[in-house]
């Protein structure tokens, strides 16, 4: 991954950190809860996707009601 992008990413989550820390309405127990929840949203996503990729795959094989 290039320097530049890699830079750019930790540049955004400075920001997101500092959105945190200078709310004085956010715990840190906020920031730990809602970077589990993006984590698991994307987790979720990714599953539901692979199985929608999965079901496609098998329909191109004859195989319309099984997973792999």
């Amino acid at each position: 991954m290039p320097d530049s992008w890699r830079e750019h990413c930790r540049g955004l989550l400075s920001d997101v950190i500092a959105e945190y820390l200078n709310d004085e309405n956010f715990t840190p127990d906020d920031l730990i809860d809602d970077f589990r929840a993006e984590l698991k949203s994307w987790m979720d996503y990714h599953r539901e996707q692979e199985m929608k990729a999965s079901q496609m795959y098998c329909k191109t094989v004859g195989l319309t009601n099984s997973k792999l």
